[in-house]
């Protein structure tokens, strides 16, 4: 092959790796419409279908690519043998462990951090200031009466960094840059503090949410979170075929305990386990598995663990339902 060939990209593979701004804006509005589809849809749909065997098996020994596809072809298989099979914490009724359901401005932010896709590890451009912001350093402080100042400026702080630099930095100390912001190379690279030598722009998911919900946002999301799980405990309280074992901030436990039950804890526990995993097959809720809990009336019992992320519309129609059948 002349030399000259082999420096250039055949024309089908060229088109491949550089995009015009037709064709990326119209893979970018077939991606939209299956992030909106997706997130829109999600309360309607089962929380949580198990993959099919079969299509599990064809993930397993799908042989690796050897030409491409188009766009349209990859999208349609992703919204075939993908999108419909969800971990489920998106969903309005998942209630078990913290998985966060994800946040539309955290998507996008996604999107044009893949766009971007700088390493973070360090160097004065944009990305390493936007992931080093120290919002949430001030307000600590100012919150605990300080004068304003991080608490990263504090001498021990300053101890403690030298010595993080110290121990991980594969740059010798006469040539590490001082953070100089003229410079190409920019404040004291991530890269010397730890073991993570490179690091993708995820810090843009918080800079934007921050940006969009802003510090009271997020903050009357916590205080509603807490109130909602406060008050199913104080429905759990009211009822009396029901005991809480415990709550603490989002999250209540509690069992199935009819009085005319107590004294039998392996029936409580079977009973128990079927009222937490026939809802969760169907695809009506999920959350995690019984959990052993210490009970003041059968000493150690299975309890059902429910987690609320802003999911209470959806957890009171699922209760007030429960509790009529």
């Amino acid at each position: 092959m002349p030399e000259s060939a082999a420096l250039e990209f055949a024309p089908e593979m060229r088109q491949r790796w550089d995009w015009s701004t037709d064709d990326m804006r119209h893979c970018g509005h077939l991606v939209v419409d299956l992030i909106a589809h997706h997130l829109t849809s999600l309360p309607e749909r089962p929380v949580f279908r198990p993959l099919p065997p079969e299509l599990a098996e064809r993930f397993r020994s799908a042989a690796l690519p050897l030409t491409g596809q188009d766009p349209e072809e990859i999208l349609a298989e992703f919204a075939r043998d993908v999108e419909p099979y969800p971990f489920g914490n998106g969903h309005p009724r998942f209630y078990g462990w913290v998985n966060s359901p994800p946040a539309v401005i955290g998507v996008f932010a996604e999107v044009l951090a893949a766009a971007m896709n700088p390493s973070v590890a360090g160097g004065n451009h944009a990305a390493t200031y936007a992931a080093g912001q120290r919002w949430l350093d001030g307000h600590a402080n100012r919150s605990s009466g300080g004068s304003g100042s991080t608490s990263r400026s504090k001498p021990g702080w300053c101890w403690y960094a030298t010595a993080m630099r110290d121990t991980f930095s594969l740059v010798p100390p006469y040539l590490r840059n001082d953070g100089n912001t003229d410079e190409v190379f920019g404040p004291p690279w991530f890269s010397e503090y730890g073991f993570q030598q490179t690091r993708g722009f995820r810090a843009l998911k918080v800079w934007m949410s921050l940006k969009y919900h802003g510090l009271s946002g997020y903050a009357e999301a916590i205080t509603r979170d807490i109130a909602l799980a406060e008050y199913l405990a104080r429905l759990v309280d009211a009822s009396a075929d029901l005991g809480r074992l415990a709550t603490g901030l989002s999250i209540v436990c509690f069992r199935y305990a009819p009085p005319s039950s107590h004294g039998d804890a392996a029936r409580l526990d079977a009973l128990n386990k079927t009222l937490l995993e026939t809802p969760s097959a169907a695809g009506r809720l999920f959350s995690p598995a019984p959990r052993w809990m210490a009970c003041s009336c059968c000493g150690p019992a299975l309890s059902i663990l429910v987690l609320s992320q802003g999911t209470w519309n959806a957890w009171w129609r699922w209760y007030e339902s429960w509790a009529r059948n």
